[in-house]
């Protein structure tokens, strides 16, 4: 029993509710176990609401007669993982019955050997809970290096694919041709402003303009579809281009602006009243188009991955659902696959 050294313990600690503990301590105590000896039952049940031991020995009939129930109760409210033994030399068979029924693990009748009997017992189950304490532990940890191991497989695909990528690309500017398509809301009447908006934003380059020449026809399109931004005049045949625009309601997401001929050209400004340029408009769009292809490409990248690596990913998922109903997930181990 000398051979499990001391640190693998969960807890070293022994507390003896019993008279006759003097053979028993000398055993613990050389088995490598601290060992407290409680007199009095306020005293057992308040060293035990501070600290946990990993066993405690109580006498059926001490301090008075069947007065181990109401230790052991008490005991097993204020510590559940502790394991409880109840000792006893005048019992009869009910009492052992009924020991049992309230959760110690044996009982043991002070005769012949019992003390070396119930040190031995008290032993195996402190080096049950560290193997199954260790256990744990390797399981956690093999987990988390499985965890880490999809992730990097999945980095490395991500590299591969965009390191072939950049080779289709010559590692320049993705063709704004193949970047997904704006769709822009233009309500405009004015000819030099739809011409401009043609030749800025032309189809061929992923760009698809829904023009509308009043107000009326721009807000009802405009409140029922979404759009990529919105272009409005702000002078329309029939409604205030300002309105129209507010109505609409852009967002950052969705952003919108109003427009209008000068001597100087077309000026345009933001839903802040802010002056921007029509190409400083353009630049904004092509950010969001930019924005989503990058998206759908973290979507293929996470499609392609779980479809080259099906058979792997789904044995992972397999692992992971029997680790959780095990219950040594819950700590944050996730993997990007």
């Amino acid at each position: 029993m000398n051979d499990i050294p001391r640190p693998e313990y969960v807890s070293i600690e022994v507390i003896l509710f019993i008279n006759d503990y003097e053979q028993l301590r000398s055993i613990l105590e050389s088995d490598g176990f601290m060992v407290t000896v409680a007199s009095k039952m306020d005293e057992l049940f308040d060293l035990v609401s501070k600290k946990f031991y990993i066993a405690i020995v109580a006498d059926l009939n001490h301090p008075d007669r069947a007065a181990g129930f109401r230790v052991m109760s008490g005991v097993k409210r204020l510590s559940p993982l502790s394991h409880l033994y109840m000792v006893g030399s005048d019992v009869d068979p009910e009492e052992v019955a009924a020991s049992y029924r309230i959760g110690i693990r044996d009982f043991y009748l002070m005769r012949d050997n019992w003390a070396q009997a119930l040190a031995k017992r008290i032993v195996e189950d402190a080096r049950e809970v560290t193997h199954k304490d260790l256990m744990e532990k390797t399981l956690l940890e093999l987990w988390e290096l499985q965890v880490q191991s999809v992730n990097r497989l999945f980095d490395l695909h991500k590299k591969l694919v965009q390191a072939d990528m950049n080779r289709q690309y010559r590692g320049g500017e993705i063709p704004e041709e193949e970047l997904p398509p704006a769709r822009v809301l233009v309500v405009a009447s004015d000819g030099d402003v739809v011409t401009a908006l043609k030749e800025l934003m032309p189809q061929e380059k992923g760009w698809i303009l829904e023009i509308l020449p009043t107000g009326g026809e721009g807000l009802d399109v405009g409140s029922s579809r979404e759009f990529d931004g919105y272009v409005v005049q702000e002078n329309l045949p029939d409604l205030m281009g300002t309105m129209v625009l507010s109505s609409i309601r852009p967002s950052a997401r969705n952003p919108g602006v109003l427009v209008k001929t000068s001597d100087t050209g077309i000026r345009a400004t933001n839903m802040a009243g802010e002056e921007i340029s029509l190409q400083d408009f353009r630049r904004i769009l092509l950010s969001i188009r930019k924005k989503r292809w990058e998206e759908h490409m973290d979507k293929m990248f996470d499609d392609t991955f779980r479809s080259s690596h099906l058979d792997l990913l789904g044995k992972f998922k397999n692992i992971m659902s029997r680790m959780g109903k095990l219950g040594l997930l819950g700590r944050g181990q996730h993997a990007n696959g």
